[in-house]
């Protein structure tokens, strides 16, 4: 309800009572006028009726002049109100007379809140910036402390506090001296202090004692504080523990002082270029050497400068390479230094990222000399071989044709020695007949040697004629001819799976009777013999063993094994000739494989053979 609506109702009440005051007022008088008192009364009527129509009239002029004073005043406190319920809601759309008074003080009051509410607002953001700000400091894992002028400590963080092992409670207050690094930052500060009064900023690094005595690198930015009217007031330090750094910068610098010792005293050509306009970017002494040229005079060139390759064509194969792999090994090449002189160099290379752009560090041997005697060792071997291959022939035809030679003389003496036991015996007495049979006997062994030697003697020079064999039934084979002459024995034999391969038929079958042979008569003394055949493909080649339960061997005389005339027990305990291993070794080596043994004494022999994979024209193919 309006103020004005409020003095109206106020008058109307008013009014009300005036006429209920005049209506009673001529009740009065009309009772009055009928009443024996009226000569009484007459002059109070009198006063009445003068007095009470004047009040009348007074209440009637002072009502209008209410309600005319209400309407002036009212009015400007309406708009008043109403200007500032509009300036609460914002009420924009509110369009006021530029020349009223109230509107300006709307205008006035608007501006001054907006300023009022804008100052809360960036004091509550400052002051929100200022937690967030102060919590991000002490909470920080990087040391920050913030002294005063006379360097004591008015924050110490967390950082700081993980970093010297010093919580804030024993630092804050204090100086460095007091802490007992006076020796340390309190000289310090005095030399730093006159800059940081200019207002410098110092980056100081240096070696720190924590609380346990522990020292450790510390790099240090230190900021001077400057109040409003630009006084002096004190520190702001950021820490940073950098012993880590400092030990991978320590051991940077040692790396690359023995790089660049290595890169220096190495007596290979070195240089370093950039790949993409052949920049040499540094080279050592080796260079120099090599290429007949001083360093100063490479070191900012390019490589098309120097006409290093014989064959230019070498080089673009090399670079293409180095693309292709980024890595060039043992490249063999034709160099022609400064001075004319050609040389055969052995290069390497590889490329590396260097400030952005690819970079390549390759080296290169001069193997000129090493070339002359390679093919002088060549040559010689050469000759060797052919020398060697000579005399081999001449021996083995010479061993063919004694041993063929010797066979008769052989048999005439035991033709004879037998002639004379069967004949004589009586005459020549028990002496005589242990003579004849000494020599029968040596006759029989003599022979036997001489057809070992024959056979030796043929593995060498028989072609070999090869083909993909059946091993498993190879060995069946074999093992069922000699068990004919042990059929008294028990035999056991336990045959695996046995890779085919290609060889010589006749003289892997040779291999297979020496092998099995060897089992028998070494395991003869056991009452059963177990033979224990097995096979598989491994590295790209046929691997085979052969296992006994023999008398073994000490496995320091395994060399001798495969040796002519080689024995590691002696005839009487087992008779051989000491060639059965020595021809499976050449046959083996003639099929370009491997052979070995392995044993212990009185608990059998492994022997082992591995034959690869042979291209028809014998030799072994490449995997």
């Amino acid at each position: 309800m309006s103020l004005r609506l409020k003095l109206a109702i106020g008058l109307a009440v008013t009014m009300a009572l005036l006429i209920a005051v005049a209506t009673t007022y001529s009740s009065i008088l009309i009772h009055l006028s009928a009443s024996p008192l009226d000569a009484a009364y007459g002059p109070v009527q009198a006063v009445l009726k003068t007095l009470i129509p004047g009040v009348v009239l007074a209440l009637i002029i002072c009502a209008l002049a209410a309600w005319l004073l209400a309407g002036l005043v009212t009015q400007p406190l309406q708009k008043l109100t109403r200007q500032l319920r509009d300036l609460s809601n914002r009420n924009a759309s509110s369009q006021e007379n530029p020349g009223d008074e109230i509107a300006q003080l709307k205008q006035a009051f608007t501006v001054l809140i907006d300023d009022l509410n804008q100052r809360q607002a960036s004091l509550i953001e400052t002051a929100e910036a200022n937690r967030i700000l102060r919590v991000a400091l002490e909470k920080s894992e990087e040391g920050i402390v913030m002294a005063d002028t006379e360097n004591r400590a008015t924050l110490w963080n967390y950082g700081a506090e993980q970093m010297s092992g010093w919580s804030a409670a024993e630092v804050l207050g204090k100086t460095p001296a007091e802490l007992g690094m006076q020796a340390l930052d309190e000289e310090l500060f005095k030399i730093i202090q006159a800059d940081l009064r200019h207002g410098k900023i110092l980056q100081v690094d240096g070696i720190r004692p924590k609380k346990n005595g522990e020292m450790i690198f510390i790099g240090s930015t230190v900021s001077p504080l400057f109040d409003a009217q630009n006084n002096f007031t004190g520190t702001l330090t950021t820490m940073r523990d950098i012993t880590a750094l400092k030990k991978i910068e320590e051991a940077l610098r040692v790396s690359e002082e023995k790089f660049s010792k290595a890169f220096h005293a190495n007596p290979d050509f070195i240089m370093i270029s950039r790949l993409n306009d052949g920049l040499i970017i540094e080279v050592n002494e080796g260079f120099e050497r090599l290429s007949g040229m001083p360093a100063k005079e490479a070191v900012g060139k390019k490589t098309l400068d120097f006409s290093f390759w014989a064959d230019p064509l070498e080089r673009e194969d090399m670079i293409a390479k180095l693309e292709a792999d980024g890595l060039v090994r043992d490249f063999e090449s034709e160099w022609i230094s400064s001075t004319g002189e050609r040389h055969t160099v052995l290069s390497s290379a590889t490329s590396f990222e260097l400030a952005g752009d690819q970079h390549i560090i390759s080296s290169a041997r001069d193997i000129t000399e090493f070339k002359k005697v390679q093919e002088e060792i060549r040559r010689l071997n050469d000759e060797l071989e052919d020398r060697v291959s000579e005399r081999t022939a001449e021996l083995e035809s010479f061993s063919y044709s004694v041993s063929h030679d010797l066979r008769a003389p052989l048999r005439a003496i035991n033709g004879f020695a037998r002639v004379i036991e069967e004949d004589h015996s009586q005459q020549i007495g028990e002496d005589g007949r242990n003579l004849l049979e000494r020599i029968i006997r040596n006759a029989v062994r003599m022979s036997g040697l001489i057809d070992d030697l024959l056979d030796f003697s043929r593995v060498a020079r028989t072609p070999l004629n090869l083909r993909t064999i059946d091993m498993a039934a190879m060995v069946r084979e074999v093992l069922s001819e000699l068990q004919e002459d042990e059929a008294d024995r028990d035999i056991e034999l336990q045959l695996g799976v046995l890779p085919a391969v290609r060889a010589d038929i006749s003289l892997m079958r040779q291999v297979w009777v020496n092998f099995i042979c060897n089992a028998l008569k070494y395991s003869r003394g056991r009452e059963k013999t177990v033979i224990c055949i097995e096979g598989e493909w491994k590295a790209g080649e046929a691997h085979y063993s052969i296992r006994d339960n023999g008398a073994g061997f000490d496995m320091q005389y395994a060399d001798k094994l495969f040796k002519v005339f080689q024995r590691l027990h002696s005839p009487s305990s087992f008779e051989g000739t000491g060639i059965g291993l020595a021809i499976v070794s050449r046959i083996i080596t003639r099929h370009h494989g491997r052979v070995w043994a392995e044993g212990a004494l009185e608990q059998g022999a492994t022997f082992h053979f591995s034959l690869p994979d042979l291209l028809p024209d014998g030799t072994a193919r490449v995997l």
